[in-house]
């Protein structure tokens, strides 16, 4: 091999880390704060659906920390109306692996079936950001 087919390899390869490593850093960001959002949303869910069985209505925002308690929200402000769950990421310090997403914020809305809440809608800034926005 020749040292400009050696150049021209290493350009090349140069290249093409440029293109990929912001993806690779995006994905990874999603990755830390889907680890930080979605376990402790799916449980917030869970809690409200279990209200909505035993007491046949959506909680309001008295009913929040009773439905917390046990929930860890750290980097979160959440707030309840009328069943409908507001998230917005909490993150004013730069040095937090989630600062790029201070402020943003998440909606999740149930929807209710014939029985229970059948699912969740979600919609928002963050939630689009994270690709699991519905």
């Amino acid at each position: 091999m020749s040292s400009l087919e050696l150049v021209i390899c290493v350009c090349v390869m140069a290249v093409v880390a440029a293109l990929l490593i912001p993806s690779y850093i995006t994905f990874t960001q999603q990755s830390r704060v889907l680890a930080l959002v979605l376990p402790r949303l799916q449980q917030l869910e869970s809690n409200i659906a279990l209200f909505y069985i035993f007491e046949k209505k959506l909680p309001s925002r008295h009913d929040l920390p009773e439905l917390m308690n046990g929930i860890d929200h750290e980097n979160l402000d959440i707030v309840l109306t009328g069943g409908v769950i507001t998230l917005t990421i909490l993150a004013p310090d730069s040095a937090s692996k989630v600062h790029i997403l201070d402020g943003t914020t998440m909606v999740a809305s149930p929807v209710i079936g014939p029985v229970a809440i059948s699912t969740w809608h979600l919609s928002g800034e963050l939630a689009e950001r994270l690709g699991i926005d519905n």
